[in-house]
């Protein structure tokens, strides 16, 4: 009994002195200059400064120490059209945001040259939110010995943050016990809980309180069915009537230290923004301080009413086992959350390793692809010194060639010598039978078809060294890799030299760019050919092409020039039919939309977007292959 009266003392001297901060620092500017605390919902107005009967010459506006409006300067950013500075001296902040809180000062200067001013606190509340919208209670932990009651499921607790309050199936009004996972809880022992209908509610005074009025969803109670152990007789009639809710006082006295501890916290000397922080935030827990009260004095009187030592000895032993009940169960879910800490971070490892795998892999791809062209670069000077042996076993032919017909030469003055021989021999012979003269004209014959076929083999011969050295002529001067200039940084895919930009420009400097390249945006016309090329160089530069429409790349196709009528850059057209753009596209969303971008979703489209705008870009080198 000694020991329940010590506790009901502290709890009773933390709460006076915590009242005695709160209402000092909540209420109206005091004679010390202290300012007020007015909390006001979000969307609702808020009076800086009455009007004033007398004529005033003007008045200053400062925000947190900044000057914000005056009557002769309209407020600008964030207030611009809602902080109203009043001729008649009135000032008022119209629908309030969560960047409204702050300490504002009012300064009027009268036309006597007297001036008068006051600080006003402004504390934006705004409304909790739970998933659907209104309470849903459950019986989240249940054995023998322990009952735990959930009321949420809330993803956001409100500002100033709102708690819970329970009522058990005889009105009695219960504190939650704790706060986890989104829900308020409530811990039951079943030898001492009363079963039947448990309610729980938002713990708010007022609707302003939680920026709810009565009619929403949330101020509703939630119901949950609870059993627990019967009591039969005349001990549960005892017990009904001398039951105290020993863990709702102590959850109440815990909460009260919490309280006091808080208020008189080092970061309440703090000034400026940091100690109106601190003034909405005592707010909130003055809020529920006058339901504490009213509590804590029901639990003393019921406390000063009972008559039966040992029982209350029972019970505060049944809190007790409750409390180690409660410490076990912490200990489980600690256990428990450390090991979904520690698989947490095996995940995380194993990913990161994954990741340097993939990092490796890639490295290993690109250092391949750099020695294939090394590889390539080795084939074309063996390729280059090919050309030059032929070029010089040509010469030697050509050289070779020219002997030739200076033999020939040679041989048509020896027979042309020889004829005049045979014609001189004729002349003399000419008495000679016929059958000599036959003779010697066959031979005659035969000599002229032989030098005949031997020129007509010669000249062919010529021809085909010629035809042979025009062509390894054409060879060596084709330029290399199909004139791609690999040198600008371009890459041949495919037969498509491409070259891809990161950095965003627009649809005119993207193109200019291209231009002084030697090349231009690339034509995308077909997913099939022109695709593969494309997503080979993003992948070789490391780089996805982004799935949101107007977040992708320029391409060469656009209808500046007439609108509706997109045409490529070298003239073709792009019609609007066709399968290659996005559903819906092209639309010319604001009439503006006159460029044409690339984008990935789940495959290659196209979509109309404004030419102003920065994206990245690809340029393309058309190549003779």
């Amino acid at each position: 009994m000694t020991l329940t009266w010590f506790t009901c003392i502290i709890a009773w001297g933390g709460l006076f002195a915590s009242l005695q901060w709160v209402n000092a620092a909540s209420g109206a500017e005091s004679a010390d200059g202290r300012p007020r605390m007015l909390t006001k919902c979000k969307g609702d107005n808020v009076v800086l400064n009455e009007e004033s009967s007398e004529v005033s010459a003007h008045v200053f506006v400062f925000r947190n120490g900044e000057s914000v409006a005056s009557t002769s300067v309209a407020a600008k950013g964030d207030l611009e059209g809602r902080l109203l500075v009043g001729e008649d001296s009135r000032v008022t902040v119209t629908n309030l945001t969560s960047s409204d809180v702050g300490l504002y000062r009012v300064e009027v200067k009268l036309s006597d040259g007297s001036a008068t001013h006051h600080s006003t606190i402004v504390v934006v509340g705004e409304p909790p939110e739970t998933t659907d919208s209104r309470l849903t209670a459950f019986v989240n932990t249940s054995d023998d010995n322990f009952i735990r009651l959930s009321c949420g499921a809330f993803m956001f607790s409100g500002f100033p943050p709102v708690s819970v309050i329970w009522k058990d199936p005889v009105g009695q009004m219960l504190a939650s016990t704790g706060f986890s996972e989104k829900y308020f809880t409530l811990d039951l022992d079943t030898e001492v809980a009363r079963p039947g209908l448990y309610s729980c509610q938002l713990d708010c005074r007022h609707p302003s309180n939680c920026c709810l009025d009565d009619q929403s969803p949330l101020r509703q109670w939630a119901n949950i069915e609870v059993q627990t152990n019967k009591v039969s007789g005349e001990n549960k009639k005892s017990r009904e009537e001398d039951y105290v809710p020993v863990a709702n006082f102590s959850s109440l006295v815990r909460r009260v230290q919490e309280l006091e501890v808080a208020m008189t916290a080092q970061d309440c000397k703090e000034s400026g923004v940091a100690a109106m922080a601190h003034l909405v935030h005592r707010q909130a827990k003055c809020d529920q301080l006058d339901t504490l009260i009213v509590r804590l004095s029901e639990t003393e009187k019921k406390i000063s009413d009972m008559e039966n030592v040992s029982r209350i000895i029972k019970q505060m032993q049944d809190e007790l086992n409750l409390v180690n009940h409660t410490l076990k169960l912490f200990q489980l879910h600690s256990e428990d959350d450390m090991k979904t800490v520690n698989q947490s971070f095996n995940n995380l490892r194993l990913q990161s390793e994954k990741e340097t795998m993939d990092i490796k892999e890639k490295l290993k791809n690109i250092l391949s692809k750099q020695q294939r062209v090394e590889d390539r670069m080795s084939t074309f000077n063996e390729r280059m010194t090919q050309v030059n042996e032929t070029m010089s076993e040509t010469d030697d032919r050509i050289s070779s060639l020219t002997d030739w017909r200076l033999k020939e030469s040679d041989y048509r003055n020896q027979l042309t010598g020889n004829l005049s021989a045979v014609t001189r021999d004729v002349t003399v012979l000419r008495t000679e039978t016929h059958k000599d003269m036959a003779t010697v004209r066959s031979r005659i014959s035969d000599i002229d078809n032989a030098l005949s076929t031997q020129v007509k083999r010669s000249d062919a011969t010529h021809s085909a060294i010629y035809a042979n050295l025009s062509s390894l002529t054409r060879m060596a001067k084709q330029p290399a890799y199909g004139g791609c200039p690999v040198e600008k940084g371009y890459v041949l895919y495919n037969k498509r030299c491409l070259k891809l930009y990161t950095i965003g420009q627009d649809y005119q400097t993207a193109r200019r760019r291209c231009q002084a390249d030697g090349a231009h945006l690339f034509h995308f016309k077909s997913r099939e050919e022109d695709g593969p090329p494309l997503l080979m160089l993003m992948d070789t530069n490391g780089q996805q092409i982004n799935p949101k429409l107007g977040q992708g790349l320029w391409i060469g196709a656009d209808d500046i020039v007439t609108e509706g009528n997109f045409l490529w850059s070298d003239g073709t057209p792009l019609i609007r039919g066709s399968p290659l753009w996005s559903s819906g596209q092209p639309d010319d969303a604001g009439r503006a939309e006159d460029c044409v971008e690339i984008a990935y979703p789940n495959n290659f489209v196209l979509n109309d977007f404004q030419c102003v705008f920065k994206l990245s870009f690809v340029c393309q080198a058309d190549v003779n292959m």
